[in-house]
């Protein structure tokens, strides 16, 4: 019997067939809403100023044109409005020096942190690596010190910036002040200092530090005037004579003239449109805050921070105008049920940063479209309000500190659900009553397009 089932076996497997079906699956999908409006500029304003723009929301065509589905509820939500260019590049310049030694690791874990925190609301971003100590001669640094070195090009490959972040190694350094100078520099002399920063891409600097750099006076000079800091120690350190950054050929002195001035490599810079960002592991936040927002950038103590993803993030965001913002609606747009609360809800200022405005259209109530006004209620500033100022009309006063700087605040429209057709008398195309009128408003009996019945009693 063994041989009769081998062979049966056999042939089992000899007869066997395979076979596929295959079923297509298509969608088509397209927008429920149509939101013509994409920017509301209100340009420069002043206290107690009011302005209003209008932006619609209505029903898209294939939303109309779909007779299975009737209305859309929607909310406008406000959210926190990033500083967005369409290629961001960034370079993290880490301080090597041996005053580092206690913070290189948080600075190190920090950095991965911010890139992956801006790589998730700006995918395109690309990053590189740099680190310095000092010039490599007394009294600026050590035999070994390095004033700048390159160590990862601007790429899109995370891993391989947070394998160069990883790798970095503590140097000397010193006297106290370091060659931060040289750095700037070379973000705008990109033919020679192999940055690679991509065509039209956003340059951002980020050093992590916890200096300053060389120079003769970094509390005044003729380009930025004097610092909030001057007539103060010209050196801030106290460190001796601190001359100018020696530069690319190492060698201090008045020749040959590549010697670097502070404000004069700030300001080139803010010319080619190279933002200054820094991180302080030390005690000069604020003259590095003083310094980076000459380049549209700014600075935070990474020490203190608290979460610091969180107050980089925050650094390139617009200041707040949502609390400032009212979303109601339009006077011309409040004849029917549906535009009206509890379907159509406005927000008013002040009002917390979380507060939403509700909106309703439907195809069977005739409402398919929503006008809005965005209203701005200029607060002013503190200690400078007129006496007739009303915190519960224009919301708190801002800080003096935020005087010609820019705000912003983006309006989402999100649709949070969407309802099948219903079937109403009043819009049914059916003389349901049979007096010769069919639907609102012509039948009498019927008070608008939901109404259930077409019978006047």
């Amino acid at each position: 019997m063994i041989p009769t089932v081998a062979a049966l076996a056999i042939g089992v497997v000899g007869f066997s067939a395979f076979e596929a079906h295959v079923i297509n699956v298509t969608a088509h999908i397209e927008n429920a809403l149509n939101v013509p409006v994409k920017e509301i500029e209100f340009g420069t304003v002043f206290p107690q100023e009011q302005f209003i723009e209008t932006f619609n929301v209505s029903l898209s065509d294939s939303f109309l044109s779909a007779g299975r589905v009737d209305d859309v509820v929607y909310k406008i939500a406000q959210k926190p409005k990033y500083k967005g260019f369409l290629h961001t590049d960034i370079l993290f310049a880490f301080d090597t020096t041996g005053s580092m030694g206690g913070a290189i690791e948080d600075a190190q874990d920090n950095a991965i942190a911010i890139m992956n925190a801006l790589k998730a609301f700006n995918p395109d971003a690309a990053f590189g690596v740099a680190h310095f100590e000092d010039y490599n001669f007394l009294p600026y640094g050590a035999a070994t010190d390095k004033p700048y070195e390159l160590t990862q090009p601007i790429t899109t490959d995370t891993t391989a910036v947070t394998t160069a972040i990883n790798l970095l190694a503590l140097g000397s350094g010193g006297d106290g002040p370091q060659s931060y100078t040289r750095v700037m520099y070379e973000t705008y002399n990109d033919a020679l200092s192999g940055i690679a920063w991509r065509a039209g891409a956003q340059r951002i600097l980020i050093i992590l530090g916890d200096n300053v750099s060389h120079d003769d006076d970094l509390g005044t000079d003729l380009i930025y005037g004097n610092a909030p800091w001057f007539p103060g120690d010209p050196r801030l350190t106290g460190v001796g004579l601190t001359k100018l950054d020696p530069g690319r050929d190492g060698i201090e002195g008045p020749t040959p003239a590549d010697d670097l001035d502070f404000q004069t490599t700030l300001k080139g810079m803010a010319d080619n449109n190279v933002l200054l960002y820094y991180l302080s592991y030390g005690t000069y936040t604020d003259n590095w805050q003083w310094w980076a927002e000459k380049t549209g950038g700014s600075a935070v103590d990474a020490i203190s921070a608290g979460n610091i993803v969180d107050a980089v993030k925050g650094l390139f965001l617009y200041n707040d105008l949502c609390s400032h913002l009212s979303k109601v609606k339009n006077p011309d747009d409040r004849s029917l049920e549906t535009d009206k609360p509890s379907y159509d809800t406005d927000v008013t200022v002040p009002h917390d940063p979380g507060t939403i405005a509700n909106g309703y259209l439907t195809k069977a109530g005739g409402d398919t479209e929503d006008i809005w006004d965005v209203d701005l209620k200029v607060p002013c500033f503190q200690g400078m309000c007129d006496q007739t100022y009303d915190p519960t009309v224009y919301g708190l006063p801002l800080d003096p500190k935020l005087e010609g700087k820019d705000f912003g605040c983006d309006l989402w429209i999100e649709v949070t659900g969407i309802s099948e057709t219903q079937t109403f008398q009043c819009n049914d195309k059916v003389d349901n009553d049979g007096d010769g009128d069919i639907d609102y408003p012509a039948d009498e009996g019927c008070e608008s397009p939901t109404d259930n019945t077409e019978n006047s009693d």
